[in-house]
């Protein structure tokens, strides 16, 4: 970033001045040329033509850039042609008067560190290509006649903060705001500039419609803020705002009073040291209230719940004896409480002896028959 020489150079500078004139030297011998002396203290006045009908002026001890005239200012593809481009450090505001139409390409770009502000007529039209390509500007505002605002016109502006169109929404080039983190403030009820597909949808432009830049706001309904409540002893306090309901902007606020509470207000009742029945003992609980504004308990009530009653499980079998061809067998059946497991009913069941089931018939004790006699055998049946 480049520095105007030291205020206490400009001091020296006007001393020897003034010793050389005091000793009889010539004022031009001195200061052949005063446009060529550029500090804080002296303040010269430099200007020329920038258009066919268009002159440019600059105040070098305040940093005002001035154009006047009308038409068109000469445009170039570059910033370095630019007649004021010598002394772009020591710019520190532009104004663009009435009757020019356009702020050309490249004509205050990257090398305007110090131009914080700059103000446009209402006939400019059009804004070129890097116009104000990464200037120093804190805000600028769009006259409403301009139709066109170039690409990169003011991309990289990182101390740009608000943009205000004061009309139609114009057409505007690719990244003409890429870097810039501001707030577009347009005026309300204009189309295009909130929409979808709109070319501020960037993630870093913060759209604000202004509905008194040729309106009035909407109200919207009141709402409360700032709510205390009352006490039994302190006033409550609250603000009633209201609010416009397209812009967003604060219409009013009024702070009402809250009287002080006399009587206790009931909340609603809670639960406390509650014991929870059993299948067959009671359960209880209070209930309680309190009041809502000091916390003093307003009533206690001390209540029961009935016993929840047994709730039967499946039967289950125990004890079992199987029965078998000649005895009888046995079992309990039991019903046992699926909560508590308390036992609730126990039969004991009987089961009938099988009885014998015959098998197939074997031959057991077999003497074989000889010659001189017969054979035996003895013909078996067992039970399976």
């Amino acid at each position: 970033m480049k520095n105007l020489r030291k205020p206490v150079d400009s001091i020296v500078f006007i001393v020897l001045i003034a010793f050389l004139l005091s000793a009889g030297a010539n004022a031009k011998d001195i200061l052949p040329n005063t446009e060529e002396i550029i500090t804080g203290v002296v303040a010269n006045t430099v200007s020329g033509d920038c258009g066919a009908s268009a002159t440019w002026t600059l105040y070098d001890g305040r940093g005002e850039l001035s154009i006047t005239g009308n038409g068109f200012i000469t445009e170039y593809n570059s910033k370095w042609p630019y007649p004021w481009y010598s002394r772009c450090n020591l710019v520190q505001s532009l104004t663009i008067g009435p009757g020019v139409t356009n702020v050309p390409s490249f004509a205050f770009a990257e090398d305007y560190y110090y131009m914080h502000s700059a103000n446009l007529s209402a006939t400019i039209t059009t804004i070129g290509e890097y116009a104000f390509f990464e200037s120093g500007l804190y805000s600028i505002e769009i006259p409403k006649n301009v139709t066109y605002i170039g690409t990169n016109a003011f991309a990289g502006c990182r101390r740009l903060s608000r943009i205000t169109f004061t009309g139609p929404m114009p057409q505007i080039g690719e990244g003409a705001f890429d870097g810039v983190n501001a707030t577009i403030v347009y005026p309300a009820g204009y189309a295009g500039y909130d929409e979808e597909d709109s070319s501020f949808n960037t993630g870093t432009l913060v759209l604000k419609p202004d509905c008194t830049m040729y309106g009035t706001h909407t109200p919207a309904e009141a709402v409360r803020e700032n709510e205390v409540g009352a006490t039994h002893s302190v006033e409550g306090h609250y603000d009633e705002v209201v609010y416009c309901a397209v812009c967003g902007d604060e219409i009013s606020r009024q702070t009402n009073t809250i009287p002080i509470i006399e009587n206790h207000i009931s909340g609603d009742p809670v639960m406390e040291d509650v014991v929870n029945p059993t299948c067959t003992e009671r359960g209880s609980f209070y209930e309680v209230i309190y009041c809502t504004i000091c916390n003093t308990v307003i009533s206690r009530e001390r209540k029961t719940t009935p016993e929840m009653g047994h709730c039967p499980a499946d039967s289950v079998i125990e004890n079992e004896e199987h029965a078998t061809c000649t005895v009888k067998g046995s079992y309990d059946e039991v019903v046992y409480c699926s909560v508590c497991e308390a036992e609730l009913s126990r039969n004991h069941m009987t089961i009938e002896a099988l009885g014998h089931e015959p098998g197939e018939a074997v031959r057991e004790n077999v003497i074989p028959a000889t010659e001189t006699s017969d054979g035996s055998y003895d013909e078996v049946v067992y039970c399976t």
